[in-house]
């Protein structure tokens, strides 16, 4: 296992965020682990004037910001940071100016980057972070000063478009005064109008996941938690109906009181709804997940050469289970244990690869002790950052650890139900590898019958699994030893 130190900042619009990670190369590829995030809020687009000149004030802002990020990155090599800069610096007539300053504060390069090279850094990081699918996924981006537009699959871009609207623009241009019904609906239109073109391009696209990967769509979907109950790390079209409710009767910014949120995040809050909404309606959204940090991640694997890989979930596993020293376990015959009983009882494609992450994982626990080794490390996995992993879908794999032993009373009864399959051959395999028997495997047969299980095997292996019965019998699932 190979780490490595580095660093990425993104220069936006609105904020400037610095991310300095710790690289793992795990067999299936890369995982960046977050070590440091920070950030600055610039509000580098509001100090434009109409000829698109950045105010001295605005530039001491950002020069700050890069004096505060130096310190942050002194324990980093300096050919391991790396710095993109967007839509402002893109813009700005005197930009060079704020580089040069830049440069000489961090001693590194700035890459000021187009609005399409944008999209497809923010794709690449988020295809490494957000819940594994199969199928194509959208990724919108909400920024300071424009709005990237991403359809992928796997962790290749497949059509990138950006726009020259932002959370700052929209907000200054129609709600500098207040906050009503008539000023979101100008915005929306104005919005819907300035995009038509892109929206129609992605509107002959399919997709079945869409993320949201800026703070924009981080903090809408904490309000929508805060104010209506709305989950935290999901957005939807009423989640945005109440945000925008609440702003409309608070009238102006000064009647706005939320917490958690700083004012100068505030005042840029209604445009950044605005593009939302409009984005919802036109691309038809009912729901968002919350991914953040798509740039920063993308400026990374960008220059990390990784591997390719379809199924980010694997490298999740990979990097926790090198992070834990099980790879000292035979994981690769402990495998072929668990796919033959896999075969046996006909697991689908999916079942057999949750079946193979709860092996690879169910002794991390022992990092924290050698007593009741499955619930440790069933915390591990529950309290742990497994990108490319839906919620339900970690809470599955943790319960499948607990579960690799013992009595089965303590997984809910609709859990067994459903994955009872898994349990069984992810219990018989280890019961094979504690009692150092993996290469008796084929001497075990498995079948279903309509209340339960059926096992053969030979007499002078039997006795390892009479304990077994009296767990499943108390789940009311029969286990037939023959």
């Amino acid at each position: 296992m190979i780490e490595q130190l580095c660093a990425s900042i993104d220069l936006g619009s609105n904020s400037f965020r610095l991310l300095i990670a710790k690289t793992i190369n795990t067999p299936n590829g890369y995982q960046i682990i977050p070590i440091l995030n920070a950030r600055k809020q610039v509000s580098l687009a509001s100090g434009l004037d109409e000829d698109n000149i950045l105010d001295k004030e605005s530039i001491q802002r950002a020069a700050d910001a890069f004096s505060y990020f130096k310190h942050k990155i002194q324990a980093v090599n300096k050919d391991k940071v790396f710095i993109v800069a967007t839509s402002t610096f893109r813009i700005a007539k005197n930009i060079k100016i704020l580089i040069d300053k830049g440069e000489e504060i961090l001693g590194v390069s700035i890459q000021t980057i187009s609005g399409l090279e944008e999209a497809r850094l923010i794709y690449l990081g988020t295809s490494h972070t957000a819940p594994h699918t199969d199928l194509n996924r959208l990724v919108i981006d909400i920024g300071g000063g424009s709005t990237e537009f991403i359809l992928g699959h796997y962790h290749k871009p497949l059509l990138c478009k950006s726009a020259n609207i932002g959370c700052i623009g929209i907000s200054n241009m129609f709600f500098k005064n207040e906050y009503s019904e008539n000023n979101f609906n100008q915005a929306i239109l104005y919005i819907k109008n300035n995009t038509i073109d892109i929206v129609n391009d992605f509107k002959k696209q399919i997709w079945n996941q869409v993320i949201g990967s800026s703070g924009t769509a981080r903090i809408l979907a904490y309000l929508a938690c805060e104010l209506g109950n709305e989950e935290e790390y999901l957005l939807t079209r009423n989640g945005l109906d109440i945000i925008k409710n609440y702003l409309i009767s608070c009238q102006s910014l000064d009647n706005v009181k939320l917490k958690k949120i700083n004012q100068q995040r505030i005042v840029i809050l209604p445009g950044g709804l605005s593009i939302m909404i409009a984005i919802f309606e036109e691309l038809n959204i009912q729901t968002m997940y919350i991914q953040e940090g798509g740039l920063r991640f993308g400026i990374l694997y960008e220059n990390l050469d990784s591997i390719e890989h379809n199924d980010v979930r694997d490298i999740s596993i990979d990097s926790l289970q090198s992070r834990f020293y099980m790879n000292i376990l035979p994981i690769e015959q402990l495998l072929i244990v668990g796919d033959y009983f896999a075969t046996e009882l006909g697991l689908n494609k999916t079942e057999v690869k949750f079946l193979n992450w709860a092996l690879k994982l169910h002794q991390i626990g022992s990092y924290i002790s050698a007593d009741a080794i499955h619930k440790h490390s069933a915390y591990i996995i529950q309290n742990s950052i497994l990108p490319g992993f839906y919620s339900q879908e970690q809470i599955m794999l943790c319960n499948l650890v607990l579960g690799q032993k013992g009595s089965l009373n303590k997984l809910s009864a609709d859990f067994i139900i459903q994955n009872k399959d898994i349990i069984m051959c992810l219990r018989l395999s280890i019961i094979l590898l504690k009692n150092s028997l993996l290469y008796q495997y084929k001497n075990f047969k498995i079948s279903t019958s309509k209340n339960g299980y059926t096992i053969n095997t030979l007499p002078n292996l039997s006795n390892i699994l009479y304990e077994e019965e009296k767990y499943w019998k108390k789940v009311n699932i029969e286990y037939n030893l023959i």
